[in-house]
């Protein structure tokens, strides 16, 4: 595997350590004001959908897990199905960044079992959640299985002019020579309570890259 390759895979795993819990979330636009610019026509564009509309959740063409040959976690805590028993046990690798900068390491994980105050209704019997530790003292910003070409070696840091893409945002960079288009999908809405705050669904982020002139 190329460097090229190792560097596509480390940028979209370590500035954007995306979590998924639930198919709808609610995010706050406070600090997202950027413009939406082009968007690949192939992809479904972002729906926007009023008050009375009825939100369709779309279950059938995101990609089954099996499909997929990395195993992606972050630290802190899940629901049941969102962490395997057997993770601890992977070869796992992380993203971290310290005094001296952001660098990928082979780590060790924990995972233990917690109550999950969604979930759960006895917070003295049940704790069906997991909680996942990497074993570094730096902070953790994503963990990483299943990519043989990994290796342990400090790694460059981009910073992002905003931390939020709402379905319908596209935000391009230039990282070491290479322009990088990231771009959402689905649907949002307003919430009547709080203007400043959208629901979100079918929730799919995209990275493109343009090298040489492809």
């Amino acid at each position: 595997m190329t460097t090229m390759k190792q560097t596509i895979f480390a940028l979209t795993f370590a500035v954007f350590g995306l979590t998924a819990c639930n198919n709808s979330s609610r995010q706050s636009n406070t600090e997202n004001k950027t413009a939406t610019v082009d968007t690949i026509p192939r992809v479904v564009a972002t729906t926007n959908v009023l008050d009375n509309d009825a939100i369709t959740f779309d279950y059938s063409t995101f990609p089954i897990d099996s499909s997929f040959s990395a195993k992606v976690l972050t630290v802190g805590t899940f629901h049941e199905d969102e962490v395997w028993k057997s993770a601890k046990n992977e070869n796992w690798f992380g993203v971290f960044k310290g005094r001296n900068g952001c660098y990928i390491s082979q780590t060790k994980i924990k995972t233990v079992k917690v109550f999950d105050p969604v979930l759960d209704e006895d917070s003295l019997k049940d704790k069906t959640g997991w909680e996942v530790e990497a074993v570094n003292k730096d902070t953790c910003i994503v963990l990483l299985a299943g990519l043989d070409f990994l290796s342990s070696r400090k790694i460059n840091q981009t910073i992002l002019l905003k931390d939020q893409i709402f379905p319908g945002d596209t935000l391009l960079i230039s990282y070491l020579g290479i322009d990088y288009k990231i771009f959402a999908t689905g649907g949002k809405k307003k919430v009547q309570e709080a203007p400043e705050w959208f629901d979100v669904w079918n929730y799919k982020l995209y990275l493109t890259a343009t090298i040489k002139g492809q």
